[in-house]
């Protein structure tokens, strides 16, 4: 278990789902982690963010700052490894030193579909429909390949994929 000390008690103070209790240890904070449960629960079931966000502020959910959720907010805990039991300090990182609120599996799910997700952000603004779009790769660096469109000389549109890292 960790202790606290006074320079990160501001920090810990701002995890969502957790609170610090008498003994200067982390503590699972009741409502605070039903959030975080459902946080990650809808995610894990295909929710958007948006809909994420929408559905904790109709119920009442505020962030640890005691904010309406957002994008950003609801991002930073989908990606906070401390709801596994993970505690990060400088370089410093412990497993189970912290009281997990949510599951190894369902937090590899999660992250799994994040990056899923970050992979394929422009498929929704493009105009024409790239199917292959998040399913191929190059075969010199192994990063995606994205839809992409050019228009020839006289004037005919050319699709074709293009690799990440050639932007």
């Amino acid at each position: 278990r960790v202790r606290s000390s006074a320079a990160s008690d501001v920090y810990k103070r701002q995890v969502l789902g957790y609170k610090i209790g008498n003994d200067r240890q982390y503590e699972i904070d009741p409502v605070g982690a039903k959030a975080v449960r459902t946080i990650f629960t809808m995610y894990a079931e295909g929710k958007s963010k948006t809909q994420i966000v929408n559905w904790l502020n109709e119920h009442g959910f505020k962030t640890s700052r005691g904010n309406a959720f957002n994008k950003n907010s609801l991002s930073r805990i989908l990606r906070n490894d401390k709801y596994i039991g993970v505690y990060r300090y400088d370089d410093v990182v412990l497993e189970d030193a912290v009281p997990p609120i949510i599951d190894k599996t369902l937090f590899d799910k999660v992250q799994a579909t994040f990056r899923h997700n970050y992979t394929a952000r422009a498929k929704a603004k493009a105009i024409e429909d790239y199917l292959l779009t998040t399913k191929v790769f190059c075969g010199h660096c192994g990063e995606p390949m994205v839809g992409e469109s050019g228009t020839s000389k006289t004037g005919k549109v050319h699709h074709y994929y293009k690799c990440c890292l050639l932007y």
